[in-house]
């Protein structure tokens, strides 16, 4: 079937074509096709308008076999005076559309007129966004679209194709807000892909982020909080191609940027050079960091343990930033971000739970060296539920260590690392940490050695890293070692 073909100005007239002058011709005059053509069994039905009796044009549902005598109106009038069926889409053996009746409602057809029924009405559709207001989508053998109903805002709803079958998926945002409101986007606002559906969505809580939903309420969830909190990285348009979904997003941190979502796999962090996966791979770790002089860059991630892991910026052999997540549900009902710090360098840590897509994202300011611990970090209601900002590092107050100064004796041989030593800095400083808990237990920490400045220590499990400390040579700058902890 052709396109349009349009002559001296004059009324559109509709052709078919099988590529060849021969096999091109004439199928109708005085009809404007006003959609896609969409095949449904033999037929190719289209959204039109054609002349009234007083030579007014009016909209209508059309279909040819493509013969001229087979071009033939299913229902005229069909819709309002501006618009007309939109949004054509096949579902197994019938057609349905959008088309306003009074208000907008969804449509079904067979290809006749008597099997041309409404399914459900829905409330106006005013001043659309998106150059499709409904985004009719099929995923799953199951039709799905953005409405109104005049009580909930644009929603996801769902239908089977029957009134009865028709339902909306879930209250995103409650009340009368709309959960699903659209976007500058080209394309439809619903993408199909991997056998789900994802759209940008925003629950109130979240801003407009990647969604995705099988249906249900219970399958219905954000895939992941780009722009962490109230934020909005306003994904789209959504492209899927091969095993991933593409789409633009602003995180915030890099711009607006293409981002590539894996449609298939476990839904548990996916470890790279850049990311940590810690407490089972269900949190992803990840860091961007700016210097003074306005270079910027992402963390190289190395794993310690189950929980925890470093990141360096510059060198392999240099540590800049540790990073635990424990699961401390048990004793306040939260999972438990920690970092320590090791670096003034500026740096943003994000920290996204692939279970439920939402992130926390700690700020480290530029000149700040603080270390952060987080134990409200990810709730039962989120990853905001008790402490809406998570904490930003802060210089103390005073620019002295707070620690005591010991003149001791210089030793005649380097420093032997022990069970409870780390010997940094070509072994000339020794490093021992003694502990003392809530309970006023006491003791002393294992020491773990990392690279030739950067070592660890654990109190009471070896998985469990408790203090991470670096002793760099800082005399060509200020004529001092420096020794940083976290």
């Amino acid at each position: 079937m052709s396109a349009l073909h349009s002559i001296y100005g004059q009324d559109w007239e509709l052709w078919r074509t099988d590529g060849t002058s021969g096999g091109t011709r004439h199928l109708a005059t005085e009809v404007s096709p006003e959609s896609a053509f969409v095949r449904l069994g033999a037929s190719v039905l289209f959204a039109a308008s054609s002349r009234d009796e007083f030579g007014f044009f009016e909209p209508g549902l059309w279909k040819t076999d493509g013969t001229p005598a087979g071009t033939v109106p299913i229902r005229v009038p069909l819709g309002g005076l501006d618009d007309g069926p939109q949004e054509l889409t096949v579902l197994q053996d019938r057609l349905y559309f959008f088309s306003p009746n009074g208000s907008w409602g969804l449509w079904r057809t067979d290809g006749s007129a008597a099997g041309t029924v409404l399914v459900r009405q829905f409330a106006d559709q005013e001043n659309p966004i998106q150059s499709t207001r409904f985004g009719l989508t099929v995923s799953a053998e199951r039709l799905f679209f953005i409405a109104d109903d005049g009580v909930h805002g644009r929603e996801l709803w769902t239908s089977d194709g029957t009134a009865e079958g028709t339902r909306m998926v879930l209250d995103l945002y409650p009340g009368a807000a709309s959960g699903v409101p659209g976007g500058p986007t080209a394309g439809s606002p619903l993408t199909a892909a991997g056998g789900k559906l994802y759209f940008s969505g925003n629950d109130g809580s979240h801003g407009t982020e990647l969604w995705e939903s099988d249906g249900t309420a219970a399958g219905t969830r954000l895939v992941q909080d780009l722009a962490p909190e109230a934020a909005s990285s306003l994904p789209g348009p959504l492209v899927p191609a091969g095993d991933h979904l593409f789409f633009v997003a602003d995180d915030l941190i890099s711009g607006r940027e293409p981002w590539a979502l894996p449609l298939s796999g476990p839904a548990d962090c996916r470890p790279a050079a850049t990311r940590l996966c810690l407490n089972g791979g269900r949190y992803q770790v990840e860091v961007a960091w700016l210097t003074g002089q306005g270079q910027t860059g992402a963390g190289n991630g190395v794993p310690l343990s189950s929980d925890t892991g470093y990141f360096w910026f510059f060198d392999a052999a240099n540590v800049e930033l540790v990073v635990k997540i424990l699961d401390g549900q048990a004793v306040n009902g939260h999972v438990w971000v920690f970092y320590g710090a090791l670096s003034n360098v500026e740096y943003m840590i994000t920290v996204t739970d692939t279970r439920t897509g939402l992130a926390r994202r700690y700020f480290n300011p530029l000149g700040t060296l603080a270390s952060v611990g987080d134990t409200h970090g990810f709730g039962p209601l989120g990853a905001s539920s008790a402490n809406p900002v998570p904490p930003v590092a802060r210089a103390a107050a005073s620019p002295l260590p707070l620690v005591s100064e010991h003149p001791g004796k210089v030793a005649a041989t380097p420093c032997q690392a022990t069970v409870g030593r780390l010997c940094l800095n070509d072994g000339r400083f020794a490093v021992e940490v003694a502990w003392k808990d809530f309970q006023n237990h006491t003791g002393t920490g294992t020491a773990v050695p990392l690279t030739e400045d950067t070592g660890t220590f654990w109190f009471f499990a070896a998985a469990n890293v408790e203090l991470v400390v670096k002793v760099l040579d800082g005399r060509p700058l200020n004529g001092k070692f420096w020794v940083f902890y976290g």
